[in-house]
């Protein structure tokens, strides 16, 4: 690939570590369209016509999510590059570079397809005889250059210095990181805030506890959503403010009822429940011979009720509260 001089656009591949800008993408996706295209027996025109149009789509796309992350300074932002932009960066860059085959032309052969160096990662050859051959033409010590150049360079992000591309931390935080992640949150800042203020390591780290505090909390096989966090935060409060002792007993209801909370589905529902410690109009002492009758609650005689609706079950009051009808 050509030095581009093209600064606007410019986009880091972190996978590779090369810079990348859009007019070259273009070239490279025209002309590697164009000769599939054409090895297809299609017309060399129309080929470079239909290449042309998918590669400039896809170059306006790469260049409004560059201006977009540059709108955004200051603010961590994700990888410049879509993951679809990322699998054109890895045909441009599989091609061997001793005999030129490219990954594709590999895997139309059904040969194994272009592996790079396991050291320094940045050339990729076809087969071992390829590798050997750059390997005594030179790369032997330009591996090595390679190498120390990728260990001093310095990620930044936000201004904050940032583990590279790669670097076990990110996922796999260190005692110390854990323990600066606690600290941020016991005081209070949320993660979205270490991200925003240029620590995006600190963010994720700080991420990850609350994840694996709600997973291990019970009934955690799926992290809880904020709106049902804030609803059990409500509950709680509300039931601190109504807690009594519990030798304190509520006054007793003039009506004979008193009401009680009681949870269905998680939310709190008022009930009725009939106060024992309230007098009813029922007769003190032993109850008279007879029945009792549900409206007035008061012990009849015998004589006073319908034998045959009592048996029956559809009544249990006496003669004087039964409504005609």
């Amino acid at each position: 690939m050509a030095e581009c001089t093209v600064v606007d656009g410019l986009t880091y591949c972190k996978r590779h570590h090369r810079e990348v800008c859009n007019q070259c993408c273009l070239n490279f996706e025209m002309m590697n369209s164009a000769a599939v295209l054409i090895k297809e027996g299609v017309d060399e025109d129309p080929a470079w016509a239909r290449a042309t149009t998918d590669s400039t789509r896809q170059a306006q796309e790469q260049h409004e999510s560059v201006h977009l992350a540059r709108q955004r300074a200051g603010k961590a932002t994700p990888a410049l590059g879509s993951k679809k932009f990322g699998k054109l960066l890895d045909k441009l860059t599989q091609t061997c570079v001793v005999c030129g085959i490219t990954n594709d032309q590999l895997s139309e052969e059904g040969k194994p397809c272009i592996m790079k160096c396991s050291k320094c990662k940045s050339r990729y050859y076809c087969g071992r005889d390829c590798q050997m051959t750059d390997w005594r033409e030179g790369h032997k010590s330009e591996c090595k250059k390679l190498i120390a150049e990728k260990s001093k360079i310095k990620y930044e992000m936000g201004g904050v210095e940032v583990p590279g591309p790669g670097d076990p931390r990110w996922a796999n935080p260190t005692p110390a990181d854990r323990e600066a992640a606690r600290q941020a949150l016991a005081s209070g800042m949320r993660p979205e805030d270490a991200t925003n203020g240029g620590n995006p390591m600190l963010g994720g780290h700080m991420l990850g506890l609350e994840m694996e505090a709600m997973l291990d909390a019970p009934g955690g096989d799926e992290p809880a959503s904020q709106e049902s966090l804030d609803e059990l935060a409500g509950m709680v409060a509300q039931l601190q403010e109504r807690r009594r002792s519990p030798k304190e007993k509520p006054p007793p209801a003039e009506c004979g009822y008193t009401a009680k909370t009681v949870f269905q589905n998680g939310k709190p529902v008022i009930k009725l429940a009939r106060d024992p410690s309230t007098k009813s109009n029922k007769p003190e002492g032993p109850p008279p011979s007879g029945r009792q009758c549900s409206k007035c609650e008061v012990y009849k005689e015998e004589g006073d009720f319908s034998g045959k609706q009592w048996k029956l079950g559809r009544a249990r009051k006496c003669k004087a509260c039964v409504v005609p009808g």
